[in-house]
């Protein structure tokens, strides 16, 4: 019997991010986010609780997959083992979902709108999603809302070379150093993704969550000592699956390869660490962090595309 609840706890984040483990370590062709991801999306969620967006499924007590659910965009997703329960919990997450945002709006919260994402190659998804009432978002990204994503992967095993990218005179690569550093962390990605909702207390919250390392969090400092270019690595050492997000660099110091020697040293280290890929995603609409990733050896494995459900 399937059964779900919302998350009470860091404890079920974990759990969250165990389900991906499983997948990514099974070999799941659906595998999109990592369990960093998870991490990222609660501290950027501050001030709302777990609960309010994370929701986790279980059948006969096993937990089989997680949603994600801000009132308007969801993410989920589902290992069971079996394709075909996949599929029945993939139904109920978004009927779940449709009934939420409906109620959502009766109160006055939203429009009722739901927005959900599909791989280009995930077939049952997008039946799904059609025979939800789901269309496909048309027209180039806005500032802040993708409507396509390229999830570019790479492996960085010994035969598979990475480059050694040099940085301009008086840069350095570093990890961060701790919370006293959290205003310059945070000014850094205020640049890079100007007009951006990042604040000190989302950082402050990501710091303590389970999945986040200070050495993974992996920055460019400038002559001047300010944060230039970062790149979080996210490590899932079980299913060996790495995932470089957010990766940005401030427009003052762009065009002098700062990011592609991060994610060069990012790679090196991934390789240290023994991992089996390395993942990255990005704006289909963003030439320049298109060509970024793929002068560093990530290859497209597909599209990400958004679909719409205007309120029923």
């Amino acid at each position: 019997m399937l059964a779900s609840g919302p998350a009470t706890g860091l404890d079920d984040l974990r759990a969250a991010g165990d389900v991906l483990t499983r997948a990514w370590k099974a070999g799941s062709p659906r595998g999109a986010a990592v369990r960093g991801d998870l991490a990222w999306w609660y501290a950027q969620a501050w001030p709302a609780e777990l609960g309010d967006r994370l929701r986790l499924w279980q059948t006969d007590g096993e937990m089989v997959a997680w949603s994600w659910f801000d009132g308007e965009e969801l993410d989920y997703a589902i290992w069971c083992g079996d394709e075909r329960a996949d599929e029945v919990v993939e139904r109920a997450i978004l009927s779940f979902a449709i009934e939420d945002a409906t109620a959502r709006a009766s109160r006055g919260h939203g429009n009722g709108a739901i927005e959900a994402w599909a791989a280009d190659d995930d077939h049952g998804a997008h039946a799904l999603l059609a025979e939800l009432g789901f269309e496909g978002i048309p027209g180039a990204s806005a500032p802040g809302h993708h409507t396509r994503l390229s999830q570019f992967q790479r492996t960085v095993g010994v035969a598979s070379p990475i480059d050694d990218r040099p940085l301009p005179e008086g840069y350095r690569i570093r990890s961060l150093a701790g919370p006293g550093e959290i205003d310059l962390r945070v000014a850094a990605h205020r640049a890079a993704f100007a007009p951006s909702r990042m604040r000190s207390e989302k950082y402050e919250r990501l710091l303590g969550l389970p999945d986040y390392r200070l050495e993974d969090d992996l920055v460019v400092e400038a002559p001047d000592g300010s944060i230039a270019s970062f790149a979080i690595a996210w490590w899932d050492p079980i299913a060996r699956v790495g995932e470089f997000e957010p990766v940005g660099t401030d427009p003052r110091h762009q065009r002098r390869g700062l990011s592609a020697a991060l994610l060069c040293h990012g790679l090196r280290r991934y390789r240290e660490l023994g991992a089996n890929l390395v993942q990255v995603f990005s704006d289909a609409d963003n030439a320049a962090s298109e060509a970024l990733y793929q002068s560093v050896g990530f290859t497209r494995r597909a599209f990400h595309d958004r679909f719409r459900r205007p309120r029923g």
